[in-house]
């Protein structure tokens, strides 16, 4: 698919044929909306500040954001966007790849490391055999361009001070080991069979409550640890490889880096607020993205849009 329509048309079609019997959904992953928002608008994500046409707005001012919204909303109610998607609290990485490793969705926004694209690949063989894993490219926005916020950075290695004893060494060297084994690796993204899953026909069915409970803090970090510690070897992989370079030519970066002042922060936070209070409402149905999109602007100007610009543009002047 080279557009966003013809994206959630092909996977509507993948939904419908439903190969392996498990979809529930076409598309998933919280970084949904934003992609959609960043190929229409060209701007890192709705409550960021770009420049358009020579000024400084910000990216929900921009005209193609509105139908990005509305874009999103009809996946979303139509059943073919995974709901975590929209209503992502407490949902990361970790959960994205659990739901399409069991075959419940057909593709998602997520960044391609090679230890996430490891463990996704190792799931999905072990759940839907004979089913694969690749890249689908970035579509393109109305304007025929593609965009990709943030980029794709690269990550480091796994670090043990070099004043730690050779027995202090060697034991945090067995804790690395373990973590990048078959049970290591399944106890940070599954946990512990009997407590946070059970096997049901040799597919893994999480407890949701107690996987909301452990899986945070320190078991995210180490799953970070896991999955980015062998970034360097992403050009190993010729798939990664050609995804991380074309991600990089189509990147968006945040347009206003630096400015901190206590007003500007203050007044950034305000309207972010506003517009996460909004848009899960408009995907979802409960507001109308037609009728109800100016209330929307009017909410931010009130949380002070112009006086947040001002101060924009008097940082990008110096």
């Amino acid at each position: 698919p080279e557009t966003w329509e013809e994206f959630g048309d092909v996977f509507s079609q993948v939904l419908e044929a439903n190969p392996n019997g498990k979809l529930t959904a076409g598309i998933g992953g919280t970084g949904t909306p934003d992609r959609v928002v960043q190929g229409y608008t060209g701007g890192f994500a709705m409550s960021e500040v770009m420049e358009y046409q020579g000024e400084y707005i910000l990216a929900a001012y921009h005209p193609g954001a509105q139908d990005a919204v509305q874009l999103v909303s009809e996946w979303y109610q139509s059943g073919l966007l995974h709901p975590t998607a929209v209503a992502g609290d407490g949902i990361g990485p970790t959960e994205i790849m659990r739901i399409i490793t069991d075959g419940n969705i057909a593709t998602t926004w997520h960044v391609g490391l090679p230890g996430h694209w490891k463990t996704i690949y190792d799931g999905l063989s072990e759940n839907d055999p004979g089913f694969d894993l690749g890249f689908v490219p970035i579509p393109a926005g109305p304007d025929g361009n593609r965009h990709y916020g943030g980029g794709a950075g690269y990550y480091g290695g796994l670090m043990v001070n070099s004043d730690y004893s050779s027995d202090m060494q060697g034991r945090a060297g067995k804790v690395i080991d373990y973590l990048f084994g078959s049970e290591g690796t399944n106890f940070l993204f599954d946990g512990i069979e009997g407590i946070h899953y059970t096997l049901q026909d040799g597919t893994k069915v999480p407890d949701e409550e107690l996987r909301n409970r452990d899986f945070v803090g320190s078991v995210s970090n180490l799953i970070d640890l896991v999955d980015r510690s062998i970034a360097w070897e992403r050009e190993a992989n010729e798939v990664l490889a050609n995804n991380f370079y074309d991600a990089n030519s189509i990147a968006v970066q945040p347009q206003v880096i630096g400015l901190s002042t206590e007003n500007y922060t203050e007044l950034s936070l305000n309207i972010g607020e506003v517009i996460d209070q909004f848009l899960p409402k408009f995907y979802t149905g409960e507001l109308s993205v037609q009728d109800d999109w100016d209330e929307m602007l009017d909410a931010i100007e009130s949380a002070g849009l112009e006086d947040m610009l001002a101060e924009v543009q008097a940082f990008k002047a110096n």
